[in-house]
């Protein structure tokens, strides 16, 4: 991931791994995510495209439009023939845009798109560093207005922590005003997060 949430770990973020490592906190940088390894990447894309029945993919863990793995995947399913059945979901941080992803996207049959954000203040900028609050709100608003455009399921998704709970009315209005579902992990059950 580009990101470096102060409530993540160098598990998820290559950047705080990075950090960690320079700060001597933990002794070596975690291994590459699976999609890094080009054989096993064209492996996993050769089973997807073997599957006549493949309906739903659901992308994981950092920032899904920087990896590579992304890109090929989808393109790879297009060229099969298989996305206009497929529905594709993953998660966006809203630091980086991709015209060439945002293309290949709406040639699936569903787009299930869930954006990333604590709050619409510059309180955003440092839990989820090194993003920046004007530059979120634009690709949040493009986001928005290509899901809506395309009828994609698009949500806000909160890690909501005492840093940004007196902000999180700004993504609740900002929901409201443009009929977006807004989803938390841990909110209600696990309030220590």
């Amino acid at each position: 991931c580009n990101g470096a949430c102060v409530f993540c770990s160098p598990e998820s973020s290559s950047t705080l791994a990075t950090e960690f490592k320079k700060l001597g906190l933990i002794s070596q940088i975690p291994p590459s995510s699976w999609c890094d390894d080009p054989e096993l990447l064209d492996r996993f894309i050769t089973d997807l495209i073997q599957n006549p029945n493949l309906h739903y993919l659901h992308f994981l863990g950092g920032e899904t439009i920087i990896t590579p793995g992304f890109k090929k995947i989808l393109s790879a399913l297009v060229d099969a023939d298989l996305a206009k059945n497929t529905t594709i979901g993953f998660t966006t941080n809203l630091n980086v845009w991709s015209d060439s992803i945002v293309e290949l996207l709406k040639e699936f049959y569903q787009v299930n798109l869930g954006m990333s954000i604590e709050t619409l203040t510059p309180v955003n900028d440092y839990v989820r560093y090194p993003s920046q609050h004007k530059v979120t709100q634009q690709l949040l608003d493009r986001w928005v207005a290509i899901g809506q455009e395309q009828g994609w399921l698009i949500q806000l998704r909160l890690t909501p922590t005492c840093l940004t709970v007196g902000d999180l009315s700004s993504v609740y209005e900002y929901a409201w005003k443009h009929n977006l579902s807004v989803e938390s992990c841990n909110f209600i059950d696990r309030p220590e997060f």
